[in-house]
């Protein structure tokens, strides 16, 4: 049962408004559109006091703002007492009416009526403050909603159910601007690990409010105080305590909860997690609170009294206050992406994308190494010079760079480029990389396509790429050397035919095995070394006869044998003509018969529009390889060691992930449906395209002693990009496992929040380049369950500030590490 309340005295009036000038935050949640123009929203704006300043919001000089306002507030006394918060009903020039007050947008605190929707001047600085107009603060809030005077506040529909909203839309001259879709506003960040969000007069009006705008990270260390008061309505002395409160009915209602994935188990109460510091670890994901009562709608902070016991003496409306540490620099997104390079101030100031990985054990531990197109230049004169229009490359130039790790991923150290060797004066990318299983070293072997010097035109732009060269390691990927170029110089391209989108792969024998896309013959050429220490020599073509359309990708199994995949055109049985991936697989030195083991997918190399202009050139991806597998375990009773992801393309045009399983000797594919991502066109909702598939899977391992002895299968994981709706900057990375339960496929996808500003160069035909492929490695010696790092391309938060024909900053490689 309501009761209202009689108005306090003059003297308690102005004791809250003392207090609540110190108020810093109602809920603030700002979206970011990755173009600069922030969406703030101020839900519930303090109106218990005539002014409150948010210093979490905040203005840099020359910041353009468009100021709305809506829903109502509770102004306290009988009848109907509820207003709009923008122009209330009927008309009053000095009360009941919202406030705002911008460093050089607003003459000093003013109504927001009289600025709202109009052009203003820039802001010079400072932070948001808003106010509210009343003749008596004491028994305003949001609590025991009516329709108001004329019913004004009739209408509860909307995620705040009606009540106020400050709006702003926010231009940001400063740069970089945020990527598209981050969320901010309630925390400030102190340094580049901590971060301390306030949170004023939490919305004690309902059970459970999500906060989306306090992010946490996985392994966050989270520390939370809380403390003031709650008016919990009815008759008699009726605030209590926020996390202990005291009295009848207090040990089942009365208090806040909260909830912080990974940190609570679900909602708790407060009084269990305050002031703890020996809280688990975050998770990741976003805050929740919530408040237990047997009647909410009468809750707020009005009319303050004691309290049943004198647990109130101080009029003090609850607040909350959270320090979260993070483990790493999370300014550019939260998650477990990790930046490779552009770190430093030789990376950060050329680009890197393009990945291929291999995994190096070795007596210390494990070490990852990552190798990449790297347009870094550390020579003067530059190998390689850049300009508006293009390109020219002199002897000498490389793009053979590589990194490594020997934390998993976490932190990377750059190693540098390979260099050039006689008679091949460019190392020219498309890299590839593999380990070789050897007792006595510590082998990595990386590929690079290769410009020999019959057709290397000094100072000139790169037309034809006649071989590749293969560089070894045998410290574990802390050096490398070349050893060996080839070409095919079959005629009638004697001086070498173009190689393109190399693929390595090592048997556990050591033998290793290296593919590529002749583009001159629409061909794939494979070529093969016993060992480490042996030559590679071309070795039958896994497709005769079939014309390629585009790289090739290779895997080795545990038994030996070594699986191609390469798509080409083909016709389907129903008179359905596409590009399909096809499979071979090489045993006992030969290969099989090429099996078709998908359905119709994406063509060559598909355009990612992102529907946005950066720089004055609209925003395009150009995407190489949109197919992956790996070979592995198989389900048990099934036909599925070899697993698939393609990108295939719905009747709207949109890009989706879809699956499909061989038998380990090929004997039979067929599709898994129900491995999918996207499209998503439901009403209401932007469409969700997923592409850039990548697969890989932990080994099967076998535990227990005879007679009992269970084989666990190997994880089976795919990562992939993925953009929604138009407008945008950046794209996501997510994952799906490719499982089974009971012997039914299913796909479980998780997107990361994680956004990857986009800063490809800008070619001709919408070609622009972001890098056409990456890798991902599994981590499965040591870890139970196993991990994954993948890799990808981002700006590591430098902000996209150049875009040439051949040329763009800010692109650097990322790793992401997924952990079932």
């Amino acid at each position: 049962m309501t009761v209202r309340h009689s108005r306090l005295l003059l003297l308690l009036l102005i004791l809250d408004c003392l207090l609540s000038i110190l108020a810093s935050g109602d809920q603030i949640v700002c979206t970011a559109d990755g173009n600069g123009n922030d969406s703030c929203d101020v839900l519930l704006p303090n109106v218990l006091s005539a002014e409150t300043n948010y210093p979490s919001l905040t203005f840099q000089v020359g910041d353009t703002v468009v100021i709305s306002a809506s829903g109502c507030a509770q102004t306290g006394g009988s009848g109907k007492t509820w207003k709009r918060f923008l122009n209330p009903s009927p008309t009053s020039d000095h009360k009941y009416f919202g406030k705002i007050s911008i460093q050089g947008v607003t003459n000093g605190l003013v109504p927001i009526s009289s600025v709202a929707n109009m052009t203003l001047p820039p802001a010079t600085g400072g932070s948001l403050t808003l106010g509210y107009e009343d003749d008596n603060y004491s028994d305003n809030g949001y609590w025991s909603h009516d329709d108001g005077t004329d019913d004004q506040c009739k209408d509860q529909s909307g995620p705040t159910r009606g009540r106020a909203v400050v709006h702003l839309q926010i231009h940001r001259v400063a740069t970089p601007a945020m990527a598209a879709g981050t969320v901010y506003g309630q925390c400030v960040r102190t340094d580049t690990v901590h971060e301390s969000c306030h949170i004023d007069r939490p919305d004690v009006t309902v059970p459970t409010e999500s906060y989306p705008s306090v992010n946490f990270c996985p392994g966050d260390a989270v520390r939370i105080a809380a403390q003031g008061c709650v008016q919990t309505g009815g008759s008699g002395k009726t605030w209590k305590d926020y996390v202990n409160p005291q009295g009848p009915n207090s040990d089942h209602e009365y208090f806040g909860q909260i909830q912080i994935p990974g940190v609570t188990a679900g909602m708790v109460p407060l009084k269990s997690v305050v002031n703890s510091t020996s809280l688990p670890a975050s998770s990741g994901g976003n805050l929740t609170l919530g408040y237990v009562d047997d009647g909410l709608g009468d809750n707020g902070y009005y009319s303050h009294d004691n309290g049943t016991q004198n647990q109130c003496p101080k009029n003090q409306p609850a607040s909350l206050d959270i320090t979260i540490t993070h483990g790493r620099d999370t300014r550019s997104g939260c998650g477990n992406i990790f930046p490779v390079t552009g770190t430093t101030p030789v990376t950060a100031a050329y680009f890197q994308s393009e990945t291929a990985a291999a995994v190096v054990e070795h007596p210390g531990g494990r070490r990852i190494v990552v190798t990449f197109n790297d347009a870094t230049q550390v020579t003067s004169p530059p190998t390689i010079k850049f300009t508006p229009t293009g390109r020219s490359v002199s002897a000498g130039a490389s793009l053979m760079g590589w990194a490594y790790s020997n934390d998993d991923g976490m932190h990377w150290t750059y190693a540098g480029k390979v260099p050039t060797v006689p008679g091949w004066p460019t190392l020219w990318g498309d890299p590839a990389m593999t380990t070789v299983p050897d007792p006595s070293n510590l082998v990595v072997i990386m590929a690079n396509l290769a410009i020999p010097t019959d057709e290397f035109i000094p100072g000139g732009s790169v037309t034809s790429v006649g071989g590749a060269c293969f560089a070894k390691s045998t410290d574990g990927g802390l050096s490398f050397a070349v050893v060996q170029c080839i070409s095919n110089t079959a005629a009638p391209f004697p001086a070498g035919h173009f190689y393109d989108g190399e693929t390595l792969a090592a048997t556990p024998s050591g033998a290793i095995f290296a593919a590529f896309n002749d583009i001159n013959t629409a061909r794939i050429n494979v070529w093969s070394a016993p060992n480490s220490d042996s030559p590679f020599v071309q070795i039958a073509e896994p497709f005769p006869n079939m014309m390629s359309l585009m790289h090739p990708r290779l895997r080795a199994a545990v038994d030996g044998s070594v699986y191609a995949a390469a798509p080409f055109a083909a016709m389907l049985s129903d008179g359905t003509t596409g590009p399909v991936v096809y499979l071979n697989r090489y045993v006992n030195g030969a290969w099989g018969t090429p099996q078709q083991a998908s359905e119709i997918m994406q063509a060559s190399v598909p355009i990612i529009d992102l529907k946005s202009e950066v720089l004055g050139s609209e925003l395009e991806v150009r995407m190489g390889p949109q197919f992956s597998f790996a070979v592995g375990s198989a389900s048990a009773g099934g036909q599925d060691a070899v697993r698939l992801m393609v990108t295939r393309v719905d009747s709207n045009g949109l890009f989706f992930i879809e699956g499909s399983a061989c038998a380990a000797d090929l004997s039979g594919c067929h599709p898994v449906p129900e491995w999918h991502v996207g499209p998503i066109q439901a009403k209401g909702r932007a469409p969700h395209q997923a592409f850039g598939p990548l697969v890989q899977v932990s080994q099967a391992h076998r535990i227990g002693r005879p007679p009992r002895i269970e084989t666990i299968p190997g994880t089976w994981l795919a990562a992939y990009y993925v953009v929604s709706g138009t407008n945008n900057t950046a794209i996501q990375t997510g994952h799906i496992y490719l499982n089974y339960q009971n012997g039914t496929p299913v796909g479980t996808s998780v997107d990361l929040p994680d956004l990857l500003t986009v800063c490809s160069d800008v070619r001709d035909g919408g070609e622009d380049y972001w890098g056409d492929y990456n890798d991902m490695v599994v981590l499965d010696t040591g870890l139970t369950p196993p991990a994954f790092v993948s890799f990808v391309t981002r700006d590591q938060q430098l902000g996209c500030i150049e875009r040439w024909a051949r040329f763009s900053l800010h692109q650097h490689v990322s790793a992401v590490r997924w952990n079932p």
